[in-house]
């Protein structure tokens, strides 16, 4: 699979894409549908190969045209480059929250675990059954409720003092793919826990036939370290204004 047909796949995964090919709402798992927020207005997946773009469904039909007009016109990503578009587009929809980052595919992790049955305290990451969902409190509440329902896994976590100090878990998952979200607790970072829990978790979304993606802001270098030690294949480059 080519990056343009990854960043294909990721905008499927990260937004409900309707038959027009228009965004629709953001399928975010740690949240109940009825909170699903609206997709941004404009979103823009760039990729040395070629772009994709999708608008979001209630935008005027005549903004629309003008949008699609613009996502043509832009060339394939060169590294570190704003898209060439994004000042028009800014004019056009009178600016808004923009979000822009790298995205990656997570490659089968060796030596880190297929099914993360390891002991809970010894630093290493674990994978989260509805039986050990305990363990996620009280720091990870809601991932915690998410695991002891079994819904939308995998989930992992380094414990440590009978708790979860760093999680992973699909935040977003189409058919096709899933989205990382990964966090680790304040006083415990710089230890190596968020790659662990992350490339357990890549290990088990690649056994559920699925891909695993993550992507981060282009703000967030801690973020993308971790990407990076995960020898994450970056394949392109979101962009998107609310």
């Amino acid at each position: 699979m080519n990056a343009l047909e990854l960043m294909r796949v990721q905008a499927r995964t990260l937004y409900e894409v309707d038959e027009q090919q228009r965004l629709r709402r953001v399928p975010d798992l740690t949240a109940p549908q009825t909170e699903w927020e609206q997709a941004p207005r404009f979103f823009l997946g760039r990729t040395p190969a070629g772009n994709i773009w999708h608008i979001r469904h209630d935008m005027p039909s005549d903004l629309m045209n003008k949008l699609d007009a613009l996502g043509r016109t832009e060339p394939p990503l060169q590294a570190g480059s704003e898209p060439g578009l994004a000042e028009q587009v800014r004019a056009l929809l009178g600016g808004g929250e923009e979000w822009r980052g790298p995205a990656y595919l997570l490659p089968a992790q060796a030596g880190r675990g297929q099914t993360g049955t390891g002991q809970t305290g010894t630093g290493q990451a674990v994978a989260i059954t509805p039986k050990t969902a305990h363990l996620l409190l009280p720091n990870f509440p809601g991932t915690a409720e998410r695991a002891r329902k079994g819904h939308n896994g995998p989930f992992t976590a380094v414990i440590k003092h009978g708790q979860a100090v760093a999680v992973c878990s699909s935040v977003r998952q189409s058919g096709a793919a899933a989205e990382a979200g990964v966090f680790t607790l304040e006083g415990w970072r710089g230890q190596g826990y968020g790659p662990q829990v992350t490339a357990l978790w890549a290990n088990l979304v690649r056994a559920q036939g699925r891909l695993p993606l993550y992507s981060t802001s282009r703000e967030n270098t801690a973020s993308q370290a971790v990407a990076h030690r995960l020898n994450g294949q970056w394949f392109g480059e979101d962009w998107s204004i609310k």
